[in-house]
């Protein structure tokens, strides 16, 4: 099986170095590997000069500059391009870091998904906080499986094969989405990323078609969190803990016997029918609170104090949440109403401090307190920092 390496780099020098220098100590157990390394135009020529000058002793280096400046979008489905030529590919942008072991899962996971017709991507990544929902913590439930599936496209280490990148450009060339309003569809954040992210695009294909990425319980590729076309600040917010130096066998489980399915607002599917086959048909899993478009009939789960009958309701004991719903944990914090009745259900502060602390249990006030001022000093330093680069 041929998949090579496309590494997605612009003007970040160091971050490049540092890949480069990472995937060169990478397991490929006498593989034949080529890298292609893909270069947007920029200003910085030390970034051409690093790539060039980089010895790769796993297979053929290629060396992609391109004459104008593509933008992220553009260049990112250039680089999945590569994949019409090959079985799959890897796609590792510059401010990454992969674990010694990630090819050897690479190869494992192509070989099992490659022809899963609802499958569109397999991650390297592994996600602890969700993108769209403040950063709250994301804990997908436990089978006998090393994968869970999300219809949420994975950035930070991504792995197409040839047939689900076909598949992808040929509804992105088609441009139905022009004509679909995906408000409700997609999280509203999502719809707002700006025009240069092609991951909005391809959160809207996997919601579209119900297709799904595969992604790792343990993180073979993380986030370094380096600033750059959308990231305005250093952060380590999405780092992931990362796969051990060492290589094994995976257990990979077939999207339809997972019970591990996440939604494109990183809601449960398995929960979904769970309640439904006990009679709370017509019903809408809001756990994060981020659908908001309701109908006056059914049911819907959230963590939300909203002015509806609450028809059930349970703990924040257990970890993940859906844990407390399956096995019935009878208490406060997780609601189920009947959308069909009201009734004045009033929000307290200690609502809210619990459901804080059940998600970020090591949480203090004391914490808290400096996080908040920490990032609200920063906000004022980038704001200033943008009103004197307008005013130059």
């Amino acid at each position: 099986m041929n998949i090579p390496i496309v590494v997605v780099a612009f003007d970040r020098h160091n971050s490049l170095n540092r890949l480069l220098n990472n995937l060169s100590q990478a397991h490929y157990d006498n593989n034949n590997v080529d890298l292609i390394i893909s270069i947007d135009k920029s200003d910085n020529n030390e970034v051409y000069r690093i790539a060039e000058k980089f010895k790769w002793n796993h297979g053929e280096k290629k060396v992609i500059c391109h004459p104008e400046n593509l933008g992220l979008r553009k260049h990112v489905l250039k680089c999945g391009d590569i994949a019409l030529d090959y079985d799959a590919v890897i796609i590792l942008e510059d401010d990454l870091y992969v674990s010694r072991s990630f090819y050897r899962y690479a190869q494992q996971a192509v070989s099992f998904y490659n022809y899963e017709e609802n499958i569109a991507g397999i991650s390297l990544y592994n996600y602890r906080v969700t993108e769209f929902a403040e950063l709250r913590p994301f804990i997908p439930i436990h089978d006998e499986s090393d994968t869970y599936f999300a219809q949420v496209p994975s950035s930070w280490g991504q792995i197409w094969t040839r047939n689900q990148w076909k598949n992808f450009k040929l509804w992105y060339e088609e441009k139905e989405f022009i004509n679909i309003d995906f408000k409700g569809i997609v999280p509203d954040v999502v719809l707002n990323w700006k025009e240069s992210s092609w991951k909005k695009y391809f959160h809207m294909y996997l919601a579209l078609n119900n297709k799904f990425f595969v992604y790792p319980r343990v993180a073979l590729s993380t986030n370094m969190g380096n600033v750059g076309t959308h990231n305005e600040i250093n952060s380590n917010s999405h780092q992931a803990i990362l796969m051990g130096d060492f290589d094994r066998d995976y257990n990979f489980k077939r999207i339809q016997d997972s019970s591990a399915k996440y939604d494109a607002f990183f809601e449960s599917h398995n929960l979904l029918n769970c309640i439904i086959n006990k009679g709370e048909d017509n019903l809408i899993i809001d756990y994060y609170g981020l659908k908001q478009q309701y109908s006056n009939r059914g049911y819907l789960l959230t963590t939300k104090k909203l002015n509806f009958k609450v028809h059930k309701s349970w703990s924040l004991a257990l970890v993940p949440y859906e844990l407390n719903v399956l096995y019935d944990l009878k208490g406060e914090g997780i609601y189920l109403y009947n959308l069909s009745q009201k009734e004045s259900n009033t929000s307290s502060s200690l609502d809210r401090r619990s459901l804080i602390k059940y998600e970020l249990p090591s949480l203090t006030k004391e914490r808290a307190a400096i996080i908040f001022l920490k990032d609200y000093l920063e906000a004022i330093a980038r704001k200033i920092k943008r009103m004197l680069y307008i005013g130059k």
